[in-house]
């Protein structure tokens, strides 16, 4: 759902693009460092659900492996977008509250550690906050547009 939100903006309002798509490739590339740094596995008495029969098996071979904890993409990513889109109230609040009921449905549902959901706005605030100078004339797009 929050995917196709970005999508949507993305294309609505391409002064975002630039930038948007540069600090979501990093955001991954940073997290999969951190992934691949972090030995951490499921809990061995998680319970595993069958999802052969609801069509999901090429999602669950390939891209879910069961073994990236740290740090959350799914409090991070929205929380990444409210920074971008934080000159647009809306849609800062939007993502906020997107950023903070994901993080609390992963902590209930048991998918993330509490560290993992806890430090990953922080690590996203990093990102921004450094390619906001790397990827400047991007960052000045979004900005300049939208300061008074």
């Amino acid at each position: 759902m929050p995917e196709l939100i970005i999508i949507l903006l993305l294309i609505l309002n391409p002064k975002y693009l630039a930038f948007s798509v540069k600090a979501l490739a990093v955001f991954i590339i940073v997290r999969s460092a951190f992934i691949s740094m972090t030995h951490l596995g499921v809990n061995p008495h998680e319970l595993s659900f069958d999802t052969q029969s609801v069509g999901f098996s090429l999602y669950n071979t390939f891209f879910n492996t069961k073994n990236d904890f740290f740090f959350s993409g799914h409090t991070g990513i929205p929380f990444l977008m409210a920074l971008v889109f934080w000159h647009d109230r809306f849609w800062q609040r939007i993502f906020l509250v997107i950023s903070t009921v994901l993080g609390t449905s992963v902590l209930f549902a048991h998918i993330h550690y509490s560290i993992d959901v806890f430090a990953s706005p922080f690590i996203a605030y990093g990102i921004f906050a450094f390619f906001k100078y790397v990827f400047s004339q991007d960052y000045k797009l979004i900005a300049a547009i939208d300061m008074p």
